[in-house]
């Protein structure tokens, strides 16, 4: 894995992207070590090197280090509590931070999402649409509004990838989710 990139968005949130030699198995587990830290965990992976970096310019990132226990962990530290989404996209992987709203109800809750089939896996069918497609728009859609409304989300799949099924529940028992929603259509 390379050293995160930092971006700043339009919206003043924050984005950090860690790129792998190859396409993820799975997405990484992500928890709340205090408010304002949080460790990333990215299974059957390590990082070309350690890295650490302190930051006084950056809007809401203090720092980003890695963790030095041999798997591939990473420590953000943050100047406020910030809610987060992490989802993967081929070879990398991107967690967006962002400023919750004061009076979100979930703010401080971290939910994993599960868009249901994916990659080899297409679910139900019906001419050319497939669920696996359906689950991940309706996914990305929920992961949208749980955001907005102060939630922190780990995402099991935004491409199309197939994590396995034991992958999904030790992701969101890693991250010590409040919960879990898996999304299925039973029919097309």
């Amino acid at each position: 894995l390379s050293a995160p990139a930092i971006l700043q968005d339009a919206n003043g949130g924050t984005s950090l992207t860690i790129s792998a030699d190859q396409s993820l198995s799975q997405p990484p587990s992500v928890q709340y070590l205090t408010p304002t830290q949080l460790q990333l965990v990215m299974p059957n992976a390590r990082f070309a090197q350690a890295y650490s970096k302190q930051f006084d310019d950056e809007r809401w990132v203090t720092a980003v280090s890695t963790l030095g226990d041999g798997q591939a962990a990473l420590l953000i530290q943050t100047k406020r509590a910030m809610a987060f989404s992490v989802s993967t996209s081929g070879s990398k992987i991107i967690v967006r931070l962002s400023v919750p709203p004061s009076s979100g109800r979930l703010a401080g809750k971290v939910v994993v999402i599960d868009a249901g089939h994916g990659g080899k896996d297409t679910g139900a069918t019906f001419g050319s649409v497939r669920e696996k497609d359906l689950t991940l728009k309706i996914a990305q859609a929920l992961r949208d509004d749980l955001v907005a409304a102060g939630a922190s989300v780990i995402m099991t799949r935004d491409s199309d990838v197939y994590p396995s099924l034991g992958d999904r529940a030790q992701l969101a028992n890693r991250s010590n989710a409040a919960v879990f929603i898996s999304i299925h259509i039973n029919s097309i």
